[in-house]
C-alpha cells in the first residue's frame, strides 16, 4: 500500500468555522468522495476549531478510524522561540510572551538529558515576575502601537 496525499476540494464556508461546522464539512466532503472507509488520517494545524472538530469525528461511525496528525511544520513554527531585536524594544515583550506561552516546553527541554541546563531552569516566582514584567509593559506597547499607526 502506498500512501498518497491530494486536495480533493477547496471551499468557502459561508458559516463560522466552529467545531460543529467544521465537522459537518469534512464529513460532507468524505460523503461527496465516498472515501469514509478509505480516509487514514487527518492532517491539521493546532487551530482550537480544528482539534475540535476531529474530536467530534471521532464520535462518528464513519470516522472514528481517521487518525488526527498534527501538522509537523505548523507546530514546528510554534516551538521556535521569537528573538529579541536590539532596535525595537517591544520585540523583548514579544519574546518573552513567547517564552511564557511555550513554559512547558522550555522547561521540559531544559531538564531533558540532550541539553540538560538545568542552571536555566527557572522557578515559580520567576516566572512570576516575568508575568507581572509583561502585565507592566502591556500600556507601553499599545501605546507604541497607536503612536506608530
Amino acid at each position: 500500500m502506498k500512501m498518497i496525499s491530494r486536495v480533493l476540494t477547496t471551499e468557502h464556508m459561508e458559516e463560522s468555522c466552529t467545531s460543529e461546522n467544521l465537522a459537518y464539512k469534512l464529513k460532507e466532503i468524505a460523503d461527496t468522495w465516498n472515501i469514509f472507509n478509505k480516509v487514514v488520517a487527518v492532517v491539521t494545524d493546532n487551530a482550537f476549531n480544528v482539534v475540535g472538530a476531529k474530536k467530534r469525528l471521532a464520535s462518528s461511525p464513519n470516522c472514528a478510524g481517521w487518525r488526527h496528525v498534527h501538522c509537523f511544520a505548523h507546530t514546528l513554527s510554534l516551538i521556535v522561540l521569537t528573538q529579541d531585536v536590539a532596535t525595537r524594544w517591544n520585540s523583548s515583550l514579544i519574546m518573552i510572551r513567547s517564552l511564557i506561552d511555550l513554559r512547558e516546553f522550555v522547561q521540559d527541554a531544559l531538564r531533558s538529558p540532550v541539553i540538560d541546563r538545568r542552571d536555566l531552569y527557572l522557578d515559580d516566582f520567576e516566572w512570576e515576575i516575568i508575568a507581572n514584567a509583561v502585565e507592566i509593559l502591556k500600556p507601553f506597547d499599545e501605546l507604541t502601537k497607536d503612536l506608530s499607526s
